[in-house]
């Protein structure tokens, strides 16, 4: 069966607590919103404006070219590459005469719109550039269905028409959730903070390093800014060294390194919250004390 594209550019997403499902396919609240920021949105708006142009020329090859290429666009991005699975996106026939050739426009140029809000209102709002949470141009309507399980739990069942309305519903029950799609520190591209974790890299490969996450090359730049920056941790990691290569040199037992590690961190803790209330008072912090007991242990 053909479809038309304000047909394909509906459709209904499942929220179930701190899930929604799209197609059969489940992922946590702020995921979809996550895949669109990651999206590649530059060649798509080049695209929708190529069509337009062509619309406003009357030019029905021009219109045509583009909105083929739009639909193969379409099959790659994140949301209706998922809805192209199951419904026919080629161009519907056009007629041969008369304004029905470019009626169907409007699915594609809706989108561009929500993309350029995407880029410019969203995006801001997550990286902390403005406090308010943006609406999109057109305001919000969806069409809401409640179903009550088996076990008792009440689903939504929410259609739309827009990606901007799924990206205002979803986000917001993110963040209301305590989840938040975030820019990763390292490569740039986002990723999904959930509930109670406090990551600034994502778990994706981090470029120029084979082999490793953002997250492992992002946790050993903080551990070495850290440490560049604290005189207990300055001092901590020198007697952590000193102490280890005893236990190279076979002076020092495994077992007998250890018990100093425990006891190093707990003098390690002690000192940070000394030293930060030094620092706080503009007092001096006794380094050579704390040295001294690191090397009594």
């Amino acid at each position: 069966m053909m479809h038309t594209e304000e047909e394909f550019f509906t459709f209904s997403v499942w929220f179930r607590g701190d899930a929604c499902t799209l197609e059969g396919q489940s992922c946590p609240l702020g995921g979809l919103t996550t895949d669109w920021l990651n999206a590649d949105r530059g060649e798509y708006l080049s695209c929708a404006k190529a069509l337009e142009e062509a619309f406003q020329r009357r030019d029905r090859m021009g219109y045509r070219t583009a909105s083929r290429r739009a639909n193969a666009l379409l099959r790659e991005m994140p949301l209706y590459g998922l809805l192209a699975k199951r419904k026919d996106i080629d161009p519907p026939p056009f007629q041969s005469h008369g304004e029905g050739f470019f009626a169907n426009r409007e699915g594609y140029l809706a989108l561009a719109e929500d993309l350029r809000w995407l880029e410019e209102a969203v995006v801001p709002f997550l990286t902390g550039e403005r406090a308010d949470f943006p609406q999109p141009a057109v305001l919000p309507q969806v069409w809401v269905r409640y179903v009550r399980t088996d076990g008792g739990a009440l689903e939504e069942e929410v259609t739309f028409q827009r990606l901007s309305h799924l990206i205002v519903l979803e986000l917001g029950k993110a963040l209301t959730y305590g989840s938040s799609p975030k820019r990763c520190r390292n490569c740039g591209r986002w990723f999904l903070k959930e509930r109670g974790t406090g990551f600034e890299y994502c778990a994706g490969p981090a470029p120029g390093e084979e082999g490793k996450t953002c997250r492992e090359v992002g946790a050993r730049t903080s551990f070495g800014h850290k440490v560049k920056d604290n005189e207990v941790w300055k001092l901590h990691q020198r007697a952590y060294k000193k102490y280890y290569a005893r236990v190279l040199k076979k002076t020092m037992s495994r077992e007998e390194f250890q018990a100093w590690t425990r006891e190093a961190e707990r003098l390690r803790d002690a000192a940070l919250e000394e030293y930060a209330q030094a620092l706080a008072a503009g007092r001096t912090w006794p380094a050579e004390e704390y040295q001294a007991a690191l090397n009594r242990l």
